[in-house]
């Protein structure tokens, strides 16, 4: 009982648990960065492979126009 009352052993309770919870902040904010960056990095690849299947289909009526011109 002595030993938790002890104005130190207080004291680094009290520290540790806000050296805790600015370690929690930290992190929290980070992986909340992270999820932003990595649903920028998906958004870009759907746009990239929208582009390319919308390329594809632009050859394809082209091959089947020509085809159809012949």
């Amino acid at each position: 009982y002595n030993y938790i009352t002890d104005p130190n052993t207080i004291i680094t309770l009290i520290a540790f648990v806000f050296a805790v919870w600015v370690a929690w902040s930290n992190l929290n904010g980070k992986v909340k960065e992270i999820e932003k960056r990595v649903e920028n990095i998906e958004k870009l690849d759907l746009d990239a492979r929208l582009t390319q299947i919308q390329t594809d289909l632009t050859r394809i009526k082209t091959v089947l126009n020509d085809l159809k011109k012949k």
